[in-house]
């Protein structure tokens, strides 16, 4: 388990990599209703083990982001046409 803190306020929050992964890390704060990226605002934890984790919960957060950002078709090609 993880633990975020809102920046608005200070409410601290245990969350997991998959409550993270959900929003790409957004988390709407229950106390004063912010918004603020979970995943920059995590208690760090020297003995804790969840560091691997919590980068592959960031990594699948930023694949996942990628896959949902409209991509760019570049240059469109000229249609052929029978005269």
């Amino acid at each position: 388990m993880l633990i975020t803190t809102c920046g608005q306020c200070g409410a601290r929050f245990r969350v997991t990599p998959q409550q993270l992964n959900a929003k790409q890390g957004q988390v709407r704060c229950g106390s004063c209703q912010g918004v603020f990226n979970g995943f920059e605002a995590l208690e760090r934890h020297p003995d804790d083990d969840t560091g691997s984790r919590l980068l592959a919960a960031r990594e699948a957060a930023d694949r996942a982001a990628e896959a949902q950002a409209p991509r760019e078709s570049g240059i469109a090609e000229p249609a052929d046409v029978e005269t």
